[in-house]
């Protein structure tokens, strides 16, 4: 950045039909179909288990800090686990939370970082990646808006 030279076009006319990429599932037999709710299940809780600790011990910060219980702040302050999950907490139905989280996620403030510099990767998948997987599942524009505001603020 800046770029040198001319930008490739891209294509015009209609899109392209592409062959299905996704694995097709045959149908399950009850045993496998008892066994991967179980895990499922076990996944839940145990996902929901460590959001319940990041939103009591750390709820606005980047991370938990497991073994103090207390919060870092290693990518700007900025919500990093907050944001990487609104798409965890989305699949998992968990309404209430991804609600709650979502409205503290669209404010987070970008004119404040408690870090001189970011990680420019971790940035991009966690915060722009964790926006746009959440509004892609949810449709809630104001996830987009906020994923745009990310994106320009690292392309300067």
């Amino acid at each position: 950045y800046p770029v040198a030279g001319p930008l490739a076009q891209l294509p015009t006319g209609p899109p392209q039909k592409l062959p299905r990429a996704q694995h097709e599932f045959q149908k399950e037999s009850e045993d496998h179909a008892k066994t991967r709710k179980e895990r499922q299940a076990a996944v839940r809780r145990s996902f929901q288990r460590c959001w319940y600790a990041y939103e009591q011990h750390a709820w606005g910060h980047d991370e938990l800090a497991p073994l103090s219980g207390g919060a870092k702040d290693g990518f700007g302050g900025w919500a990093a686990t907050l944001v990487d999950n609104l798409d965890t907490l989305w699949i998992m139905g968990m309404n209430e939370d991804f609600t709650k989280a979502v409205e503290a996620a669209v404010n987070i403030d970008l004119g404040v970082s408690t870090t001189e510099t970011i990680n420019v990767f971790e940035t991009t998948i966690r915060h722009l990646g964790g926006f746009l997987s959440a509004y892609d599942m949810s449709g809630d524009v104001r996830l987009l808006e906020k994923a745009k505001e990310f994106g320009e603020m690292l392309l300067k």
